[in-house]
This record gives structure tokens, sequence and C-alpha cells, in this order.
């Protein structure tokens, strides 16, 4: 038996990953971007947020699907 909350990983579910930005950022994942202060964490999620509303290239030139950085939750 096992800890509520805890699940082994040979439970855990393969599922394929839809990605944003291929191998690089994932869509509809959460992603961690860790740095110290003041190297252009917050500027860099500010670029990618342009890149998805615009549907501007990424930096290699691969292509950025255009849509919505926000969502209003209608619960």
């Amino acid at each position: 038996m096992t800890a509520p909350g805890i699940v082994p990983l040979a439970d855990v579910k393969h599922e394929r990953v839809s990605w944003l930005w291929e191998s690089r950022l994932p869509g509809g994942k959460l992603v961690i971007l860790d740095g110290d202060p003041g190297v252009g964490k917050s500027t860099l999620t500010l670029d990618w947020a342009a890149r998805v509303s615009t549907g501007t290239p990424w930096p290699d030139g691969a292509d950025c699907p255009q849509g919505d950085v926000l969502k209003q939750d209608t619960r």
C-alpha cells in the first residue's frame, strides 16, 4: 500500500507530449524556468508569449503556432 498522493513510477501512464517548441517547450504542461535573479527569465517568458500571440517563429527558425497565451477561467 502506498501513501496518499504517491504513485509508483510503474503505474504512471505514458502520454504523448504536444510540443509548443519542439523538444524545448511542451504545450499545456508545467515548465519550471530556474536561474539567478536578473538573468532574463521574465524577459524570456515575455518573448515566448509574444511569439505565440503573433505566430512569430522561434529563435531557431522553427514554426510557432499562433494562439492564446492567457485564458480566462470560465468556471
